[in-house]
């Protein structure tokens, strides 16, 4: 396994990790300005609406289990794809999501950045 993509795994980690625990100081340093972040219901969040949420939004991240991850390199983009489960509330109503998603780290002049999400729910 390469550097950068042991450094992708770290930093997915990471940010599942600073979702969960509503870190959101963490999670400021690994977005990107131009983050869009493409929900399973179709709505998208810029990095602005997304801190906001895991800030004071209706939305909590309770539990992530990443299974059947992969990451590939393509110049200095870093393309994760994968299938996550998720315990979540959404105005305190719990929700459990089963997701198939990618998510897209870009290395630029700040280091790797967490550029996109998109994630489809597995019915």
């Amino acid at each position: 396994m390469s550097h950068s993509i042991r450094t992708i795994e770290d930093l997915e980690h990471q940010r599942f990790g600073a979702m969960i625990s509503g870190d959101a100081e963490t999670l400021e340093a690994l977005l990107s300005e131009s983050l869009t972040y493409t929900h399973s219901h179709g709505g998208t969040d810029t990095k602005t609406v997304f801190l906001n949420n895991v800030r004071n939004g209706p939305v909590r991240y309770h539990s992530a289990e990443r299974l059947a991850t992969e990451i590939r390199l393509v110049g200095d983009t870093g393309v994760v794809t994968g299938r996550a489960k998720l315990a979540v509330s959404f105005n305190d109503q719990p929700i459990d999501l089963d997701l198939r998603y990618t998510a897209v780290w870009i290395h630029g002049e700040a280091g790797w950045q967490f550029e996109a999400w998109q994630s489809t729910s597995i019915a």
